[in-house]
């Protein structure tokens, strides 16, 4: 965990993005240093080059923050997933110093309508449901192109996902940590695409979030009304479905992603997850077009 410290990417185009760092509670940051350094990728030739970190003004509320302005930079997606190191040094009004080492990424990653977008492209998730987070079903996952939908854990497991390049679900509907302390520290994994919470969880988030580089998904079944989602603020629609269910009707027609996760799948399916998701996507069509499929045991 992160403890205090929070991410937040900013602006982001094919010249520059903007890689800000705040502490929780608006604790005011009177001096910063530090660098990241990047791009780095398993499956690409980089050039790493150093962007400095200093002090700076947020140009929405005018708090102080601590922002690294990377040139050129490469954004982190499952066929090419770059990450940067990170070296930082905070000093707090209080006294407090805060020090940081580890590793982040950046994302060009969000939905408009009923489509989810990364790097400007139209994609469709497909993936399968582990109960066994760790790098050998990364690795599978990898070989398979698919992605993970996984229980909260440690963000130092997560780093495997985020170097490998395997999208993640992670289904924070039964945390028991704090559900803003685990969105938060979800900023930092470039891997962490989807965070899946139901309608209370959201009723809950009081505290108005950073903007994040992941997207909040709401859990519905095949029987939720419309009537569920429209004083929510999730980004996306996770319908859970039994053997032989179907999302409800008014799915195929929100202005939001909509992703269905079928359970119940035998293992002889979860074996060939794509396929399984495959003919998951042709079973639910023509009336329903959308933008991902899971399957879980």
């Amino acid at each position: 965990m992160h403890n205090q410290l929070q991410l937040h990417i900013g602006s982001t185009s094919q010249a520059a993005a903007r890689v800000y760092f705040t502490v929780l509670d608006n604790a005011k940051i009177t001096s910063a240093s530090g660098k990241l350094r990047g791009p780095y990728c398993k499956y690409a030739r980089t050039l790493p080059a150093e962007f400095p970190v200093q002090l700076s003004t947020h140009p929405a509320n005018q708090q102080t923050i601590a922002e690294s302005l990377v040139i050129d930079p490469c954004y982190w997606s499952p066929t090419l997933p770059y990450t940067y190191e990170i070296e930082l040094q905070l000093q707090l009004e209080s006294g407090q110093e805060i020090s940081h080492q580890g590793t982040l990424g950046m994302r060009q990653w969000h939905c408009r309508q009923e489509n989810l977008y990364l790097d400007s492209r139209r994609t469709v998730l497909r993936g399968y449901r582990v109960h066994d987070f760790c790098e050998e079903t990364v690795q599978q996952a990898r070989k398979q192109e698919s992605s993970l939908l996984i229980e909260p854990d440690d963000l130092t497991t997560y780093e495997a996902a985020d170097s490998l390049g395997v999208g993640l679900m992670i289904d924070l509907r039964n945390t028991d940590e704090s559900l803003h302390d685990q969105l938060h520290n979800l900023n930092w994994s470039p891997a962490a695409l989807i965070a899946m919470v139901n309608a209370e969880q959201i009723s809950q988030l009081d505290k108005p979030l950073l903007p994040q580089q992941f997207l909040l998904a709401q859990s519905l079944t095949s029987r939720s009304t419309i009537a569920e989602i429209e004083k929510t603020r999730a980004d996306i629609l996770v319908v859970g479905l039994d053997e032989d269910e179907r999302p409800p009707s008014w799915t195929a027609n929100v202005e939001q992603p909509v992703i269905a996760i079928r359970s119940g799948v035998s293992e002889n399916q979860c074996l060939q997850p794509r396929r399984s998701c495959e003919t998951l996507q042709a079973d639910l069509a023509p009336e329903f077009n959308l933008a991902g499929y899971f399957i879980s045991p």
